[in-house]
């Protein structure tokens, strides 16, 4: 029989995971493309399993805010989040 000691360290991220970002679109224009670096876990394991978001950099996006959302589960189950806003705004006034 082996024993194996249990894990209940969570991942982390170190200081990868993104702050809140501001972009802002060309004048007459409702969007821009965006782009960050995609945060990096790590674990005592030696093991993780990255979820990411269904909205990957660099993308075109419309004005708008988007809550960005990664998730970092190791083997024994251990999970971590790194989540951060993404505002697209417009600096000019679009006439309708």
């Amino acid at each position: 029989c082996l024993l194996f000691p249990s894990d209940h360290s969570s991942p982390t991220f170190n200081g990868t995971c993104p702050s809140e970002m501001v972009f802002y679109t060309d004048s007459c224009k409702n969007s821009t493309v965006v782009s960050w670096s995609d945060p990096v876990a790590t674990d005592n394991s030696g093991t993780t399993v990255m979820t990411y978001p269904p909205v990957r950099s660099p993308i075109n996006l419309t004005v708008g805010l988007y809550e960005i959302f990664y998730t970092a589960t190791d083997k024994s189950g251990n999970t971590a989040n790194c989540s951060f806003v993404v505002q697209v705004t417009s600096k000019y006034f679009i006439r309708t």
